[in-house]
């Protein structure tokens, strides 16, 4: 390693070409590259095993918990404990999506990992937004503090087609361009996305919809 950067990959005769300040004997471990999370809500690892037999459980127990107990310390809280669990399992980039996003980037920070962050933007009040417009500031707050970190890329994140509004929708997509950051969703996920975007759009699918809208 040099800085943050691996310099050569070889055989034993490789290593005598560099010396080193500090040499890892890891004898009997996999050296490879970390594995990547591609879908998190890593501050509900508070949440986890609660409500797994209540049917529609996001709508009929998530939602109502989140409500509840949603907090800045809840968010940090949370994150901590999924990311020591993740880098224990091998895992040392995860893509994210929650609320007080900024809470999760410092806890990613602190451990030295990487992470795709988006601020979650949804049309009811929630802990860290009134509505989504209070949701898009956050979220636009949140990308102008960590745009030029190494290791942290601030995303967008409307929770699902279902839960905006198609002028919301169009709305991230534009501000997604023009600040250059990646957009996460939950898209096509459940029954009920599929009947209100179906009643929305005239029978569309939730991927057709986006794809109609521009988003």
């Amino acid at each position: 390693m040099k800085g943050n950067k691996i310099v050569a990959v070889g055989d034993e005769g490789l290593a005598k070409e560099y010396e080193a300040k500090t040499v890892l004997d890891v004898d009997g471990d996999i050296v490879m590259p970390g594995l990547i999370n591609s879908h998190t809500h890593a501050s509900m690892t508070v949440f986890r095993s609660l409500g797994d037999d209540v049917p529609d459980r996001l709508h009929r127990y998530i939602f109502p918990l989140e409500k509840k107990l949603v907090s800045r310390d809840m968010v940090r809280i949370g994150a901590q404990l999924a990311n020591v669990e993740m880098l224990k399992g091998g895992v040392t980039t995860y893509a994210d999506m929650y609320y007080f996003e900024d809470e999760v980037a410092k806890t990613v920070d602190t451990i030295g990992m990487r992470a795709v962050l988006g601020e979650t933007v949804i049309k009811f009040p929630v802990a860290d937004a009134a509505n989504a417009e209070e949701g898009i500031q956050y979220a636009l707050n949140f990308i102008e503090e960590y745009k030029d970190h190494p290791r942290i890329t601030p995303a967008f994140a409307p929770h699902a087609p279902y839960t905006n509004t198609t002028e919301v929708l169009q709305k991230i997509t534009k501000l997604s361009l023009e600040h250059d950051v990646p957009v996460m969703i939950h898209l096509a996920e459940s029954d009920r996305e599929n009947e209100v975007i179906a009643e929305r759009s005239g029978g569309k699918s939730p991927v057709a919809y986006m794809a109609d809208i521009g988003a």
